[in-house]
């Protein structure tokens, strides 16, 4: 095919792609919504720390990514205690303020802290400040590395099971407004995509300092670079689908083609800039769908043009060269021949695309409309046509929003001393919390009902107090945090109603519980999310299902219980609240029903409904993923003793030690085992 024919077909084909990018996540829709589940992340971050105020940014956030691509996010957290001033007039009271300093010899961007025990309120650690060669004190960015993981620049590489890879940053707030960001708010601007209303609104925004110096410097171990990553989550916010498609696109090249051959020396952040320099300077109606290969093909060529001249310029400030320390000269000629011969090939080398299976999808279409011979696309990650691709893109924030407030919640559990306390901050903080975070903290103040329902019953029946006001009172909590989700709060109150003798009320509810998991509900255990059905999300995504909904209807939290409620337990959980280092026990939501379902009908004298609940706790395990396998043993080893299968009890109980074998209940079952049937 020839450069006239490309272009010929450039309109229809940049339509095809744009097509394709819709259905994979670049659409407004999709964007917002991913938006708004970070954004909730975000609202949980500051919520749960006070002494710090959380971030989240990158492609996640901005709804420019792929389920293919699968961009990182970065957590960055702002001290509350520590600033950087740069001017002392402006420092702030009852904070350890910083003097940035920037030295003829220091590089466009970064920044010395000089520490002034006058401008610090509390003490500094003489550890985290260092005398340098010009003899000023300075704060050692070394201070504020993130203990976990593996650095990266500023960043820490948190490997967790979270499923979206985490850079996790700890800065420092700028309290200023820096002068070296005015050449940005006051330059010539071809195209005004920023109004002045916006540079008013970006100017309150907070700029940041991260602890990384440039790569050639001498004192790059004392330098630190200043982010303005808050602003430039609000432009790529601004940014229509055909800016952002191009995005994507360029940041797909670059997986494929440039980063497996020379290694990462073009960045997605280097990406972006290129990005804000485009549209400030191209036509704003060149962005429309029908034009996106040639954005692309603008791209290509102004990256092309910053190789060539081994500089990159920081959107904010352009006297910082991106490249520098970066892009070694043997790479700079291989990048240089890689997107000149991209550029060469027109359209066609997007076809060998293998992310989301763009490329299949668009030779497929080229060859259906124009009979175009095109290069062979990759076969791997392929497009799933069989699946709803709204849930595909949006699946991973939700399960992230809700795994952190679940996390959230039993952090501020296991730093509460008294449930009663925490219960009452909540509901102060629900009453003046934004809306975004409202329907969590009900949640939360639902689930608190419950434990303080059972610290109530366990203090009774730790008296042999079965009766009275106190149990009326405890049975009220419990009830009002019945309906906290699906399952913790009702299998909460159907084992207070066995420990009472009320055996007919926990069948009552253990029915509910089980119509529930009949209708698909997902299992969901307290700490760690294991799944949640594609049919929920596609409801949330379609707006037909809240965050309260979703918790009441759809998910299935484990049950937790404190050391305050060994007592309104069954045995095999209170063996476990035994050992002094257990701050709380934990059991998957589906086998503790089938048990606390055995315990209610061998109450009850039902021997057939005893047994098929005995067969379905013995079988939970291949129904569902368990994730907490050592208490679904020792359930089940427990209800086999009550059957007098004694062998296959111990059998259950070993095989509990071998996953966990310290600070294991099992071993209570066992002594007990054996003091009843070895000879005396």
């Amino acid at each position: 095919m020839t450069d006239k024919e490309g272009t010929a077909y450039s309109p229809k084909i940049s339509c095809i792609i744009m097509g394709i990018l819709h259905k994979i996540g670049v659409n407004g829709r999709i964007r917002k919504k991913r938006r708004e589940e970070w954004m909730k992340c975000e609202q949980l971050l500051t919520f749960w720390s006070k002494k710090c105020k959380g971030f989240i940014f990158g492609s996640q956030m901005e709804g420019a990514t792929t389920p293919g691509l699968n961009s990182d996010i970065d957590l960055v957290s702002l001290t509350n205690s520590d600033v950087a001033v740069y001017d002392i007039i402006n420092k702030e009271p009852d904070k350890n303020n910083y003097l940035m300093v920037a030295d003829e010899d220091t590089f466009p961007g970064y920044y010395k802290l000089v520490y002034k025990p006058e401008l610090c309120f509390s003490y500094v650690d003489p550890v985290d400040i260092m005398v340098n060669h010009e003899k000023r004190i300075v704060f050692k960015p070394s201070a504020f590395v993130y203990p976990l993981g593996i650095i990266h620049g500023p960043a820490a590489t948190n490997e967790t099971d979270w499923n979206v890879p985490m850079d996790c940053i700890t800065g420092m707030r700028v309290q200023d407004w820096l002068p070296h960001a005015n050449s940005w708010m006051q330059r010539q601007r071809c195209r005004n995509w920023i109004t002045s209303e916006d540079f008013e609104n970006f100017v309150q925004k907070e700029a940041f300092l991260v602890p990384v110096g440039n790569p050639i410097s001498s004192d790059r171990y004392l330098e630190w670079r200043i982010s303005f990553t808050t602003i430039e989550r609000e432009l790529m916010w601004k940014l229509n689908n055909t800016q952002i498609g191009s995005y994507v696109l360029m940041k797909m090249i670059i997986k494929h083609f440039i980063t497996p051959a020379i290694g990462e020396c073009l960045t997605s952040y280097q990406c972006k800039t290129t990005l804000f320099w485009l549209i400030e300077n191209m036509d704003k109606g060149l962005w429309k769908p029908q034009n996106l290969l040639i954005c692309v093909d603008a791209f290509l060529k102004t990256v092309l043009l910053w190789v060539k001249g081994t500089f990159c310029p920081n959107y904010f400030i352009p006297q910082e060269n991106m490249f520098l320390g970066k892009l070694s000269v043997h790479k700079s000629c291989c990048l240089y021949n890689i997107l000149s011969n991209l550029i060469d090939m027109d359209f066609r080398y997007l076809t060998s695309i293998p992310f989301d299976g763009i490329g299949q999808a668009l030779s497929r279409a080229c060859s259906r409309i124009y009979s175009l011979h095109l290069i062979p696309y990759g076969r791997e990650h392929q497009l799933d046509e069989t699946q709803d691709s709204d849930v595909l893109c949006i699946k991973q924030p939700i399960l992230w929003s809700k795994r952190l407030a679940l996390t959230v919640y039993i952090s501020l559990l296991k730093e509460s001393s008294n449930v009663l306390d925490l219960l009452i901050k909540l509901i102060q903080e629900y009453q003046s919390c934004r809306e975004v975070l409202q329907d969590d903290l009900f949640v939360w103040i639902k689930l608190l009902y419950s434990h303080f329902g059972c610290q109530l019953a366990s203090s009774c029946f730790a008296r042999g107090n079965f009766y009275g006001q106190e149990i009326e009172t405890a049975h009220m909590y419990l009830q009002y945090g019945e309906s906290s989700d699906v399952t913790s709060g009702r299998l909460r109150l159907a084992g207070f109603y066995l420990k009472l003798g009320y055996p007919a009320l926990a069948e009552e509810v253990l029915t509910a519980v089980e119509r529930y998991f009949k209708h698909y509900v997902c299992d969901l255990a307290t700490v760690d999310i294991i799944d949640m059905d594609d049919v929920t999300i596609h409801e949330i995504v379609s707006g037909n299902l809240t965050t309260l909904q979703t918790y009441r209807n759809c998910l299935a939290l484990s049950v937790l219980y404190l050391p305050s409620e060994i007592h309104c337990i069954p045995p095999p959980l209170s063996n476990e609240l035994f050992w002094s280092v257990c701050e709380f026990v934990v059991v998957d939501a589906r086998p503790y029903m089938y048990f606390l379902q055995h315990q209610t009908y061998l109450a009850l004298a039902k021997s057939r409904e005893r047994t098929v609940a005995l067969e379905n706790l013995a079988s939970a395990s291949s129904q569902k993923r368990i994730r907490h396998h050592e208490m679904y043993l020792n359930l089940l080893a427990y209800c086999l003793r009550q059957e007098e299968c004694v062998l296959e009890g111990l059998e259950c109980l070993f095989r509990s030690l071998r996953i966990r074998p310290e600070y294991n209940g099992a071993i209570w079952q066992i002594c007990d085992i054996l003091a009843a049937y070895l000879p005396k």
